[in-house]
């Protein structure tokens, strides 16, 4: 390999680790310091909450949530979390009644507190299409195939600077 391929397969190898290291952490910090990625799928908080966006949920105590917040919360009947603002609070009943921003009307059933799992401490706009396509076969798929060629690389890499025998200087080898 010439020197230029061997210095560009080095410079890439090391951009690649570079921006790998920067996802994980751009996926580990937000988890540990505002809570759970939610992926919002439908339109009924815009433009709050747009579709594509990643909301990190905080848990909350359901006591402290007042009308005009925005919850997360496990609907009756509905395999996926909702997440809708606070139209009233009814503490004695311990109940929310929720709306979508885009929706016309509230929901339909008031939300017991049981169910809120949170309340968004953090809103990423269209962050949600790249955690959808991890969660796929293609996706993850593609992102095992990335780390496999790093680590190839890595081990290429290696193995070459391994096999390359260092060159003495003049001194060193006894020549005048």
């Amino acid at each position: 390999m010439t020197s230029f391929f061997r210095g560009a397969h080095s410079f890439l190898a090391t951009l690649f680790l570079v921006i790998l290291a920067l996802a994980a952490v751009a996926a580990a910090v937000p988890r540990v310091l505002w809570g759970a990625p939610y992926v919002v799928l439908s339109p009924s908080m815009e433009p709050a909450c747009p579709v594509g966006s990643v909301l990190y949920v905080r848990k909350t105590v359901p006591e402290d949530i007042a009308a005009g917040e925005i919850i997360t919360f496990r609907a009756e009947g509905m395999d996926l979390p909702v997440t809708h603002r606070v139209t009233e609070v009814d503490g004695e009943s311990r109940l929310f009644r929720t709306k979508g921003d885009a929706n016309e009307a509230e929901d339909a059933a008031p939300v017991p507190f049981a169910n809120v799992i949170g309340t968004p401490a953090m809103i990423v706009p269209k962050l949600g299409y790249v955690y959808a396509f991890i969660v796929t076969p293609p996706g993850t798929y593609a992102a095992v195939a990335a780390v496999a060629l790093m680590a190839l690389t890595i081990l290429t890499e290696k193995r070459e600077k391994k096999k390359k025998p260092r060159r003495k200087n003049k001194e060193q080898s006894g020549a005048k």
